[in-house]
């Protein structure tokens, strides 16, 4: 017999008895629970020969069924292909490293930045993660540029084309980008300032940077806040107890934000804020003792924030009580500021340690696998050195990828860009769809 090529099927995902209850009016079991689990001697011996099986332990076994497949047939297939190299864009002989990294759904375009070996700062866009274009006004003099976060067009105020915020942990200057222009703001502060991270409050419509300032030689964390056209940043006053820098920033969808200080748990603060406004510092809590804060996102799939140490994942849904939900081994830790998710599930975060490499997760960072990612990234086209690590993570909704950036040691490196191939777990089509997944149990 021929083989068949075997196509997704067209029409609903299976699903079965969705429902808890029993809606049949009338009789008995109205109002009963629609599924039952039938233990593990059932599960081990399965229904036996004339044996007229109970409906609710089948309707819990089909149940079961259909959220896995469900579960499984949008999963991410952790396959990486290699990018483009952000390379030589201005002097001769001087490398584009690429540090920083988003995609911009209003524009349709990714965005890295990163700088110009000991000339200046770079930004650099692309539509397909491959060629790599300089934006008109850069290089930026004097400045490295190490960070740059995104706004989604939909979120208010709503607007077309390219808006995003780009900073530098080594200059007080934050540069907006926006329209394919680029503008230039200072973060206020008393002596050195530097950022760590930044990224748009869609619940307070605000952009929110942090990082650190020098005061009279004493290091200190800062939070900066301001809307959107940019007009010059605001510093929101943050007691510091711990830390002496402001290192991660996760924000939900209603506008609570959280900050987390540098330093070791449980000696590092914890700064959550309703407003964008008031930012009040605390301690954490449940996060193992001597680890140290390193990536933190939300998962909006989940509604919980997700905080990674050297060691482990924690959930909270408040940012100062935390959940031990896994830990890791198999070497490496968890880059810093180097973590994404595709707002369904799927976890992918880089690995110091190891060359350039990522760690992903499928079940909310209970467990996680490495995987070596490729890259190319000297002048020649050799490989890069294993001191070479992922720098960040980002995921682009409409593609329904992943995408990492690579920024190599200084020299005649380039840096570099990778997609993954496959699209991810998440519940929202490109389109903004949002597809009803029920519960894997």
């Amino acid at each position: 017999m021929a083989d068949k090529q075997v196509t997704r099927p067209i029409g609903l995902d299976p699903s079965w008895a969705n429902d808890e209850l029993i809606n049949d009016p009338g009789e008995a079991w109205d109002g009963d629970t629609t599924k039952v689990e039938p233990g593990a001697g059932k599960r081990d011996d399965g229904y036996l020969p004339e044996e007229n099986p109970d409906a609710q332990e089948l309707n819990h076994v089909q149940n079961e069924t259909g959220r896995w497949l469900q579960y499984f047939s949008n999963m991410q297939a952790m396959n990486w292909t290699p990018g483009g190299r952000v390379g030589e864009v201005t002097t001769a002989g001087q490398i584009n490293s690429a540090g920083g990294l988003c995609y911009d759904e209003g524009s349709g375009q990714w965005i890295a930045v990163g700088r110009i070996i000991s000339i200046a700062g770079e930004v650099s866009i692309s539509q397909d993660g491959h060629t790599w274009t300089a934006i008109a006004g850069a290089p930026l003099a004097s400045v490295n540029l190490d960070y740059v976060a995104s706004k989604h067009p939909d979120f208010a105020p709503t607007h077309l084309s390219v808006n995003a915020l780009i900073s530098s942990a080594t200059n007080a200057s934050v540069i907006e980008l926006l329209g394919g222009g680029l503008s230039g703001f200072t973060a206020p502060g008393v002596g050195t300032v530097n950022v760590a991270m930044q990224a748009w409050d869609e619940g307070n419509s605000q952009w929110i940077v942090v990082g650190g300032e020098d005061q009279a030689g004493t290091p200190l964390p800062a939070v900066w806040t301001d809307g959107t056209p940019m007009t010059g940043l605001t510093q929101r006053a943050s007691a510091a107890v711990n830390s002496t820098r402001a290192e991660l920033l996760a924000i939900d969808r209603a506008g609570l934000s959280v900050v987390i200080g540098d330093g070791a748990a449980p000696n590092f603060d914890v700064w959550t804020s309703l407003d964008a406004i008031t930012f009040t510092q605390t301690a954490p809590v449940g996060v193992g003792v001597g680890e140290s804060a390193r990536s933190m996102i939300f998962d909006e799939a989940r509604g919980v924030f997700v905080l990674l140490t050297e060691r482990a994942t924690y959930t909270s849904i408040d940012g100062v009580n935390w959940s031990l939900v896994g830990s890791f081994s198999g070497g490496g830790v968890h880059a810093v500021r180097c973590f994404a998710s595709d707002n369904g599930g799927m976890y992918v975060a880089g690995v110091d340690g190891l060359g350039a490499a990522i760690r992903y997760s499928s079940d909310g960072g209970v467990n996680w696998r490495i995987v070596l990612v490729p890259g190319d990234y000297d002048q020649t086209g050799g490989a890069g050195a294993s001191t070479d690590t992922v720098s960040r993570v980002c995921y682009s909704q409409a593609l329904r990828r992943f995408a990492y950036s690579v920024s190599p040691p200084t020299g005649t490196y380039y840096g570099f860009v990778g997609l993954s191939l496959a699209v991810g777990d998440t519940t929202v089509e490109a389109n903004g769809t949002t597809r009803s997944i029920p519960q894997v149990t």
